[in-house]
Parts: C-alpha cells; structure tokens; sequence
C-alpha cells in the first residue's frame, strides 16, 4: 500500500521511484499481486536484495553500491541532496563513501568488520556524480572541520570547482563523532 501510495504522489510530478526490498531472516519477497501492481504503476523499481548478496559484492569490488547503505544513508540523513551543490535530482544523488571501501577492504578487520564499515550510514555523504567523482579523486577534500577544500592550483579548474560548489562548509546533518572518525581515516590517505 505505501509503494502505491508514493507512486501514485510522485507519478503526478512525472518522477519515477526506487523501493529497497531488502529480504533478511523470516523476511520473503512481496506478494506476486503487489509486485505486479507496481510494475503495472510504470514508476516503479523494486531492487531486491540481501544481506548475502551485498557481502558477496563487497568481497569481488573495491566500490559499494548497496542498498543497505542507501538506505542507512537516508535514514541518518534525509533526503537525496548533494552535500556540495545542493542538486535534488534523485536520479544523479550517490552515496559517497567517507572512508573508501578499497582502503576499508585493505585494513586488518574481520570481514563482518569491513562489510559493517562500508554500510555505515556515518560513513557517507549524498554528492551528485560530478561532485562524487571530484570527491573519489580527491580533488574535492573535506577537512577536519568539515570545511571544503579544493586539491589543485590550477586556476581554471579552481575556477570551475568555485562554480559548481555552493557549499563553503558541511551542513551538521552529516556531523557525528563516527562521521569525523571516517573523515580523519580518509584524509590520512591523502
């Protein structure tokens, strides 16, 4: 009834929806009747996953694209909304890992440990794809005060950079004792 509900709201606007099925313990699949009305709404994606799933993909990639991280994410902090720019378009919004899963996947933890990092909700902020991808590279960095700072001297992209980020500064919603702990063992890496 809620995938109904939130389709049928935002297939008003012409935006189409992701719903997270994430299937662990006693939980099973949606009802065949439920999953057909939803595909029948045509705004519709149901992602179906598992806690196995998402191990076995943490275990062959040095990147993350889980669900349960996504929705950690948007359970600490809201809404799709790049961090720097302030983009809402859902469709470019990424969960942008604080602490990298390939530099997560090199530390001497237990598997349950590096899985359980990489899924963190603290361990992330929403970026738009430019503004992940500028993060990831590490031209785009974030200092201990969660101030923005920009890895070149080339006045041309610093130019560009002071264009496209609106944000001097994170907004507190990010902050937490854990966050600032992925973000030290971040720019350790730098």
């Amino acid at each position: 009834m809620l995938g109904y509900t939130a389709s049928s709201v935002t297939k008003r606007q012409g935006q189409y929806i992701k719903l997270y099925e994430i299937l662990e313990g006693d939980l099973k699949h949606l009802p065949n009747s439920s999953l057909k009305t939803l595909k029948l709404m045509g705004n519709v994606e149901v992602i179906a996953t598992n806690l196995e799933f998402e191990k076995r993909q943490f275990k062959q990639n040095n990147s993350l694209r889980s669900a349960r991280y996504k929705v950690n994410l948007l359970e600490r902090i809201g809404i799709k909304r790049c961090a720097l720019c302030n983009c809402q378009i859902p469709e470019i919004i990424q969960g942008a890992h604080v602490w990298p899963v390939s530099i997560i996947k090199k530390q001497v933890l237990t598997f349950d440990q590096q899985f359980s990092h990489a899924i963190s909700g603290d361990n992330g902020i929403w970026l738009c794809e430019n503004h992940h991808k500028l993060f990831d590279e590490y031209i785009i960095c974030i200092d201990k005060n969660a101030k923005v700072r920009f890895r070149t001297t080339d006045k041309t992209y610093l130019k560009f950079l002071h264009s496209i980020t609106l944000q001097e500064k994170l907004d507190e919603i990010y902050y937490s004792d854990q966050f600032f702990k992925y973000l030290q063992l971040r720019n350790r890496a730098i």
